[in-house]
């Protein structure tokens, strides 16, 4: 089942993490806020509201965005060694690079309007991909995401 847009609304089986990232960025651009925070572990309600009065003042918008596995980059990229570290585990927990252009229409911005770049570390919990991580790389992204999640990595293993 992939991915089905009705009336504006989505509804969603089990995407991939790419889709998963691709999902969440067409919800900012939507002003979709809470269907975004659907794509992001947030396990208190007052954080989730925080996050999407923090969209809702930041109104950006996002485009041409490059979606790049990590495991792509260190195949090609000998120099980041500190990166394969306690790196991926496939279908459990996946690092990416997202660059694009971002556009903030409100002026607001941590940064200037313009190219922008982020790591995103996403967790399959309950076989949907979640966002667990955001900002700068780390070499244990994925240990920590594990972590902070709870996942059972020895019974997934299994399955």
């Amino acid at each position: 089942m992939g991915l089905i847009i009705l009336f504006g609304c989505m509804i969603y089986g089990t995407l991939t993490a790419r889709k998963t990232i691709e999902a969440y960025y067409d919800s900012l651009n939507q002003d979709h806020f809470v269907e975004a925070t659907d794509f992001l572990y947030i396990n208190d309600l007052m954080l989730k509201e925080a996050r999407i009065e923090g969209y809702k003042e930041l109104n950006a918008y996002y485009s041409e965005l490059e979606i790049i596995p990590f495991a792509d980059i260190l195949k090609s990229n000998d120099q980041i060694h500190f990166m394969d570290y306690e790196g991926d585990i496939p279908g459990i927990c996946e690092r990416f690079l997202v660059k694009g252009i971002v556009e903030y229409s409100s002026g607001w911005g941590a940064v200037p309007s313009g190219p922008f770049s982020t790591s995103l570390v996403l967790v399959n919990l309950n076989n949907k991909w979640i966002i667990v991580g955001e900002g700068a790389p780390t070499a244990n992204g994925c240990t920590r995401a594990i972590e902070i999640t709870g996942i059972d990595v020895a019974s997934e293993d299994e399955e």
